[in-house]
């Protein structure tokens, strides 16, 4: 099983209007609502693609309420931690005039220490079923900045793989804790290290940076550029240090006319847990999580994902070796 935490739950809403322009009045044409947060569009493409999940987190209030009724639906096993405020809604506005998406993003409720105790005890209770955790998004108010840390060294010593997702300092703080495989994308790369990403070659170069912060590996998504991944945890000696350069790979996804965007990097992170578990090499990994990613970006709904979608992708997928 795969466990999913998702520490800023929120109820997703895509927006379909014909040419949004800001200050003026538009009429929706189609709304479409999900349980969202980047752990919960993980949890459910996992269980999309066949694989058994449980999504743990905080749900608070009357929206908590409507995100557990949404995971009931799609049958998504769940066990959250309930807060006393109300969980987040995050708005995607397409439009369909130009295909340009926009988002607005609400901060959430606030954590107390009680809450997470909590939560630490409702991990580690769920850490006995599960062989790979994924920890995704923005942290809640209130709750401490090296959560991710403490979650990720919680997991390791249960002997379970761990793939960390977020950015800014709780990025830079969990990578301290050495998780399996983090996995920002080109700008939060670029805000964490300083400099720019403007290609899969600066991407191979940066992957390397990171390697050097703590985590195992490293991966970075460049949109419809594909992921650069950093992959060599058989490149480390006795004691733990790196003994070598990882083996850096550049998948690459065939041009699609996308849906929608939203949640592809999600998608990814739930390919590469799913692999995990599975134990694929370093370059059948990287074709799946792309084929998975564009996968996502073909389906209305914010972390959907088609089967056989995926299968027709995948000998589509441009692999190379970027270098040791």
């Amino acid at each position: 099983m795969i466990l999913t935490v998702t520490l800023n739950a929120a109820i997703d809403k895509t927006y379909r209007v014909e040419r949004f322009q800001v200050g003026d009045v538009k009429r929706v044409k189609k709304v479409i609502a999900t349980a969202g947060g980047k752990g919960l569009n993980v949890a459910r493409v996992i269980h999309a693609l066949g694989e058994p999940v449980l999504a743990t987190g905080f749900a608070g209030g009357f929206a908590g309420r409507f995100i557990e009724t949404k995971l009931d639906e799609q049958q998504v096993a769940h066990d959250f931690v309930r807060l006393d405020g109300e969980s987040r809604t995050c708005i995607n506005i397409i439009d369909e005039a130009t295909g340009v998406q926009t988002e607005v993003l609400e901060p959430g409720p606030s954590v107390s220490p009680a809450d997470t105790e909590r939560l630490l005890a409702r991990f580690q209770a769920a850490l006995e079923r599960c062989t790979v955790v994924t920890l995704s998004g923005s942290l809640p108010q209130g709750i401490d900045r090296d959560i991710y840390t403490r979650l990720i060294a919680l997991a390791k010593g249960a002997g379970k793989k761990v793939i960390l997702d977020t950015s800014g300092e709780p990025l830079a703080k969990g990578m301290e804790a050495a998780p399996t495989l983090i996995k920002p994308n080109r700008d939060e790369v670029g805000q964490l290290l300083g400099h720019r990403i403007r290609d899969a070659g600066e991407a191979a170069r940066a992957v390397r940076e990171l390697l050097a912060l703590g985590p195992e590996n490293a991966a970075i998504s460049l949109g419809s550029e594909g992921v650069v991944l950093g992959w060599g945890p058989r490149l480390r000696d006795s004691k733990g240090s790196r003994a070598g350069s990882a083996t850096v790979l550049w998948a690459k996804p065939p041009a699609i006319e996308p849906v929608n965007t939203v949640g592809c990097g999600d998608a990814m992170v739930a390919a590469f847990a799913l692999v995990m578990s599975r134990g694929y090499a370093a370059e059948a990994m990287v074709r799946f999580a792309v084929a998975v990613s564009t996968a996502s970006a073909l389906t209305a709904e914010t972390g959907g994902c088609c089967v056989d979608d995926v299968a027709n992708l995948m000998e589509r997928v441009e692999v190379r070796q970027l270098g040791r």
